[in-house]
């Protein structure tokens, strides 16, 4: 894509001044000076530092003790070693081991992630565990279907429920995927489990506990 100017110079520079203020904002904001900004965005803008007593005194040109930038076609940069001489950064990690040193980490452990621990292996196991979790749910449905018509077999279905329940509390993604597709969640099983112990002290037999079938 070719890179077409606005004609009118002054808005160009209007422009320009308002970017760079905008951008300049976040590096002031976090304690820099202005002239640091400046000379990182702006190719025409020198850059130099000289020291008055223990504090660092940047200039917009090339006079002071250190020049970092005189040049008018590249922008000024630094790498780490410069800027922690200048007290840019607070200091240089080699390894993952010194950031977390440096960010306050002492006793930080590193035994995850060597031992095949990292994040997308964590995530994967966890979905590939509720699933077979609420596999396991379907199944206890089938048998709580088998069961809850039969006085005899009253606890039978109770427990069936009870699988349910604990796989929905073990899992928040397995209540969701019986949200899903059956339109029943954890509050709901509660009532059957009730209704179904209520029963069960009575005596009386019937599968007027709920609704667990699909829809």
């Amino acid at each position: 894509m070719e890179f077409v100017q606005h004609p009118d110079p002054e808005v160009v520079r209007k422009f320009l001044a308002a970017w760079t203020g905008i951008a300049n904002g976040f590096l002031r904001r976090g304690g820099y000076p202005p002239e640091l900004g400046l000379a990182m965005m702006r190719p025409e803008k020198f850059l130099s530092v000289s020291w008055d007593g223990r504090k660092l005194a940047w200039r917009q040109d090339s006079s002071g003790t250190f020049v970092i930038d005189s040049s008018d076609i590249l922008v000024a940069n630094f790498d780490a070693k410069t800027a922690e001489d200048f007290g840019l950064c607070d200091g240089i990690a080699d390894n993952i081991e010194d950031l977390m040193f440096l960010l306050g980490y002492r006793e930080w452990d590193d035994s995850l992630g060597k031992n095949n621990q990292d994040g997308v292996k964590i995530v994967g196991d966890y979905i590939t565990e509720w699933r077979k979790t609420y596999a396991k749910s379907v199944e206890s449905l089938n048998e709580f279907e088998k069961n809850k018509s039969d006085p005899k077999k009253l606890n039978s279905a109770k427990q069936a429920l009870e699988k349910i329940r604990d796989s929905m509390k073990k899992f928040p993604a397995v209540e969701y995927r019986w949200k899903i597709d059956r339109g029943l969640d954890l509050n709901e099983v509660e009532t059957m489990i009730l209704k179904l112990k209520e029963q069960g002290k009575s005596g009386s037999g019937g599968g007027g506990t709920g609704r667990l079938g699909g829809r």
